[in-house]
C-alpha cells in the first residue's frame, strides 16, 4: 500500500482521527482514541524490508473474516510480510510519535539482523526517541508484540502479486505479493528490559500479568 492507502487503512480501523506529520524518514499517524488513550502508529513502514516472507497456505491458513483470501491466490507464492508499527499510552504524551518513528528507523537500519515481528527486543528505542529528557517518564526499551486490542484478530491487508500498490517508481513494482500487519509496540522499563533478557518474553509476560502492570503508563 501507498501512504494514502495506509493511512486511509488505519484510519478505519481506530476509534478516532489521525494527525499526519514527518519525523525523520517517516509519516507518522497519531491522535488521541475515543477512550483517552493517545497512540501514533506509522504509517509508511510497510516500505521496509526487514527479511520476513511466508506463503499462501500459511496466510489461508491462519486468515479471520478480516482477511480476503480467494482460492486463485493460493498459486502467488512467496509473500513479502510488512508491517506498520503502533503504541497506545495513557495521557497525551507527544513523544510516542517520536518513539515509534524511533522504532522504524531502528528496525530499517539493523538491515534485517532485527526483523519486525513479534517477541522482538529493541534496546533503547525509547532512548533514540527522546524519552530520557521527559520528565515522569520510565520506559526506555521495546517490545514488538501480536496487537491485543483488536478482539477479532490482528488487522492485516493482503496485496496480491503485480498489484502491490507503493509510493515509488512503477518500474520498481514487486514480484511477490505482500501481506501487511499492525505490530505493537511495548514500551518496557530498564527492570523490565533486564527481566526478559534473563528469564524469557513469556516470563515477563506473566510476571506482567501477575502483578496487573499498566502497559499504557509511561511513568510506572
Amino acid at each position: 500500500m501507498d501512504l494514502r492507502e495506509t493511512t486511509y487503512w488505519i484510519n478505519d480501523l481506530i476509534p478516532g482521527s489521525l494527525e499526519v506529520h514527518r519525523i525523520g524518514d517517516f509519516h507518522i499517524g497519531s491522535g488521541l482514541l475515543d477512550s483517552g488513550e493517545r497512540l501514533a502508529t506509522t504509517l509508511d513502514f510497510g516500505r521496509v524490508d526487514t527479511g520476513l516472507i511466508t506463503d499462501m497456505d500459511s496466510i489461508a491458513e491462519s486468515a479471520n473474516d478480516d482477511v480476503p483470501t480467494e482460492p486463485g491466490d493460493l498459486d502467488a507464492r512467496p509473500v513479502d510480510v510488512r508491517s506498520e508499527v503502533f503504541a497506545v499510552a495513557a495521557g497525551g504524551h507527544d513523544c510516542l510519535d517520536r518513539v515509534v518513528a524511533a522504532t522504524a528507523a531502528f528496525l530499517r537500519d539493523s538491515a534485517g539482523r532485527v526483523p519486525a515481528a513479534p517477541g522482538q527486543l529493541l534496546p533503547g528505542v525509547g532512548v533514540l526517541g527522546g524519552l530520557v529528557a521527559e520528565q515522569d517518564i520510565t520506559v526506555r526499551h521495546g517490545l514488538l508484540v501480536v496487537p491485543y486490542v483488536w478482539a477479532k484478530g490482528v488487522p492485516r491487508m493482503m496485496e496480491k502479486a503485480g498489484e502491490v500498490s507503493t509510493d515509488g517508481d512503477p518500474a520498481t513494482q514487486p514480484a511477490n505479493a505482500r501481506l501487511t500487519v499492525l505490530l505493537q509496540l511495548v514500551l518496557l522499563t530498564d527492570d523490565e528490559f533486564s527481566y526478559a533478557r534473563t528469564y524469557g518474553i513469556p516470563a515477563l509476560q506473566q510476571a506482567m500479568v501477575e502483578q496487573d502492570v499498566n502497559l499504557l503508563d509511561l511513568g510506572r
